[in-house]
């Protein structure tokens, strides 16, 4: 009784379309904020283009022994010699060789994979007693500073090449200096890249956000708009009908009130059952917008995914955040779907139950990405967790931790959220 009540109640258009109106302010607000961001973005990058332009457009000879890093253009030595691969990064994508100078001194050079062809007169000048010394070639690169694990596969490196313990630490820097060659960098100056993609980032998501929103609020003023000039022109010929109903006189107004008294003596008075349902079908809630609901959704549980993250680094459980989940999801599927139904809920259900096992995984690659990004920050480094995830979690013994963490998060979420999955499972449609 309650439920149908609630249907037959009107809605008041006046006060969804004022509410709309100031949705779509709030919607433009938030795009300037987005554009606004955008800018910043394509400011920084320009700057940092133009500033990286600006280095890579001057050469100077490489100094090993100078004791700061400086990339502010491009650093040149020529060299006669180069040994084999001493070390590789962790991806094993870049590798570090000992190359032989003109002067006789030693110097670390860091490039990309393996030696090309090219490279094998420098080779056999270094490991051939009968090989004349070839023309010099001419390296190109970057200076970078000789971190301690470099710094201990040269020295060993160094003394394989003497044949004795020649080469210790308190003599490498006379012979090697403070910095390497890193072929595998262009300079940057000082060109700052750090900005540009957390602006765009956020500068995109509140554009697209405002859009769709303001696609949604613009939706409902055209409604409300329609629905208020419908109810205008049925007020107007209800007025037109009063008008020609008092014309017609007493006799006709007369006769009326003796047919409908008969008629309730008769005891046949009936709601008119036709009108009844037109008139809960008209005042029903509209049709949720699917398309806009799993958007909406997917961006509620990415904001659960979000606490999920922050959560357990913080040290605590993160597994309370799956209620978050799929609150935000309801939430978001009902804010831009328009109203939540039972597909809908179903479907948020299903995308936080998704959201869990994606979330423990991405605080597992932002925990290795933490650790790698001491040695090389970069895409390239993303890439390759994300491709050895399987093999970094075992050579690191973090499946366990894995499991349990899932456990423990299903479990939590599910007896947090309990009373909310059992009304979605229960959850009934209003009669339309």
């Amino acid at each position: 009784m309650n439920q149908k009540n609630n249907l037959l109640r009107p809605v008041n258009y006046e006060k969804v379309k004022k509410g709309s109106v100031a949705g779509i302010v709030a919607c433009v607000i938030w795009m300037i904020l987005g554009l606004l961001f955008l800018a910043v973005a394509a400011f920084y990058f320009i700057d940092a283009k133009m500033e990286e332009g600006k280095s890579q457009s001057q050469t100077e000879e490489f100094d090993p022994y100078q004791r700061y890093s400086l990339e502010n253009s491009w650093k040149t030595v020529s060299v006669i010699g180069i040994s084999y691969e001493f070390a590789e990064d962790f991806k094993g994508a870049n590798k570090y060789y000992m190359a032989f100078t003109e002067s006789g001194d030693f110097v670390i050079v860091k490039r990309k994979g393996d030696l090309p062809e090219e490279y094998q007169p420098l080779l056999d000048y270094m490991f051939s007693d009968d090989s004349s010394m070839p023309e010099a070639m001419e390296l190109r690169g970057v200076s970078v500073p000789i971190d301690d694990d470099i710094r201990e596969y040269a020295i060993e490196a160094l003394n394989e090449l003497f044949g004795e313990e020649y080469v210790t630490e308190e003599i490498f820097d006379t012979y090697v200096g403070q910095n390497f060659l890193d072929m595998t960098k262009k300079p940057a100056g000082n060109a700052d890249y750090g900005v540009v993609l957390p602006m765009f980032v956020m500068g995109a998501f509140f554009c697209v956000g405002a859009l769709l929103c303001l696609v949604m609020f613009a939706k409902r003023r055209n409604h409300a708009i329609a629905e208020i000039n419908k109810e205008k022109e049925r007020m107007l010929q209800a007025q037109m009908y009063r008008n020609e109903e008092s014309e017609a006189g007493e006799e006709y107004a007369a006769a009326t009130v003796i047919a409908g008294d008969f008629k309730h003596f008769q005891g046949t008075s009936q709601p008119d059952t036709d009108t009844l349902e037109g008139l809960i079908k008209e005042n029903a809630p509209q049709k949720a917008n699917f398309f806009l609901g799993l958007i909406g959704a997917l961006a509620g549980s990415l904001l659960g995914a979000a606490l999920w993250i922050a959560i357990g680094f913080t040290g605590f459980i993160a597994g309370i955040a799956g209620f978050a989940m799929l609150k935000f999801a309801l939430i978001g599927y009902q804010k831009l779907g328009g109203r939540l139904d039972k597909k809908g809920a179903v479907l948020c259900l299903l995308i936080a139950a998704a959201m869990i096992p994606t979330a423990n995984v991405l605080e597992c690659v932002i925990a290795f990405c933490r650790v790698f990004f001491e040695y090389d920050a970069g895409v390239d480094t993303i890439q390759y967790v994300v491709m050895n995830f399987g093999e970094l979690m075992t050579d690191s013994e973090m499946w366990p931790d894995f499991w349990k963490n899932l456990v423990i998060g299903y479990g939590l979420s599910i007896w947090a959220s309990y009373g909310l999955i059992g009304s979605i499972l229960s959850y009934k449609e209003p009669e339309r």
